[in-house]
């Protein structure tokens, strides 16, 4: 993300190294972003991971300008970087809570919520994975 990994539990970088914390920070005043999300119903909040919920409410977190306790009650997910949305998840919460963010912490939280989060969920809502995907590793895999 921003330098040579030194294990798969953390990043090197300047911003790598401030998401292991971010969700201590307190949140503060932070610019508005714009992103487009499917709407989610209740029934399909609840089919989501506790990590992709979290997901949502932050990009409508800062979608909105305000912050609800489900951003802050709840945790980003354990850094990893073999799970990309616990990282896109920290990144968005480290940016509520940095007073003056760099250039290259606003450039990765627009790329999470102009193209990361929007794409995911459009692919969640769209895709029925359990229809075709067993069928597909027995001719494919076997």
């Amino acid at each position: 993300m921003d330098g040579c990994t030194k294990g798969p539990y953390s990043y090197p970088g300047a911003i790598g190294l401030l998401l292991k914390d971010c969700e201590k920070t307190p949140v503060i005043k932070f610019d508005q972003i714009d992103c487009t999300l499917q709407p989610l119903d209740l029934k399909d909040m609840k089919k989501l991971s506790t990590d992709q919920q979290y997901l949502y409410c932050i990009c409508l977190t800062i979608t909105d300008g305000s912050c609800s306790s489900s951003v802050t009650d709840n945790s980003p997910g354990k850094l990893s970087h073999a799970r990309w949305l616990t990282t896109a998840n920290r990144l968005l919460r480290l940016y509520i809570g940095t007073p003056s963010p760099s250039q290259n912490l606003i450039i990765l939280v627009k790329y999470v919520m102009l193209v990361y989060a929007p794409m995911w969920f459009e692919i969640k809502n769209k895709i029925e994975l359990p229809v075709w995907c067993p069928t597909f590793l027995e001719n494919d895999f076997s």
